[in-house]
C-alpha cells in the first residue's frame, strides 16, 4: 500500500470497514469494489521484496524491474513509466530497499522503493483530445480505449517496446 494518489481509486469492503470502526461512519455494502492490484500473492506480496535483488527482477506483476521502462497504469487507462516520472540518488538509509545496489530511489517514499507504474497525465487512452499522440492508425483514444504494450517492427522507430490506446470491446 502507498500514501501517493492512486488513479482509478476504489471503496473496498476493508475501507468500508475501517472506517465503521471509527464509529463515525456506516457504509453500505452493496457498493464496495474489488481491489485487484496484489488480490491473491500472498503474505510475499506484502512482507517481500518487490525486485530480487540478485537479478533485478520484479518478483510481482504489480512491479516493474526496469526504472527507463514503460508500460500502462494497473486500470489500462493510460500509459505509465516505472518507477515514476524521476529517480533520485539518495543514500540516506535506502539500504534496505536498494534494489539495485546504487543508492536509486523511486520518487514515492511511502512505497518501500518498489518501483511499479505511475499513470501519466499525458497518455490518457480515454481522453479523445490526445488523439494527435497517435503512432499508429490503429490508435483509438476515446471512451473504451484502454492502453497495451507491445512491439511494432515495421519501422526502426516503431521497434522498441512502447504503450498503445486501442478500443477495447467487452464480449
Amino acid at each position: 500500500m502507498t500514501a501517493a494518489s492512486i488513479e482509478n481509486a476504489k471503496i473496498t469492503e476493508f475501507t468500508l470497514a475501517f472506517l465503521e470502526g471509527t464509529g463515525w461512519y456506516k457504509g453500505n455494502y452493496s457498493m464496495v469494489e474489488t481491489m485487484y492490484w496484489g488480490k491473491g500473492k500472498g503474505c510475499d506480496f506484502y512482507y517481500g521484496p518487490c525486485v530480487d535483488i540478485a537479478t533485478q527482477m520484479a518478483t510481482f506483476d504489480e512491479f516493474c524491474s526496469h526504472l527507463t521502462e514503460v508500460g500502462c497504469s494497473p486500470s489500462r487507462r493510460s500509459g505509465a513509466s516505472c518507477g515514476s516520472s524521476y529517480i533520485i540518488t539518495d543514500s540516506s538509509g535506502v539500504s534496505v530497499f536498494d534494489y539495485w545496489g546504487n543508492d536509486t530511489v523511486v520518487s514515492d517514499m511511502f512505497s518501500d522503493n518498489c518501483p511499479y507504474f505511475d499513470a501519466s497525465d499525458v497518455k490518457d487512452c480515454e481522453n479523445p483530445y490526445q488523439q494527435k499522440r497517435a503512432k499508429i492508425s490503429a490508435e483509438v483514444y476515446g471512451t473504451g480505449s484502454r492502453c497495451y504494450t507491445g512491439t511494432m517492427a515495421k519501422s526502426n522507430a516503431l521497434s522498441a517496446k512502447s504503450t498503445y490506446c486501442l478500443k477495447t470491446a467487452v464480449i
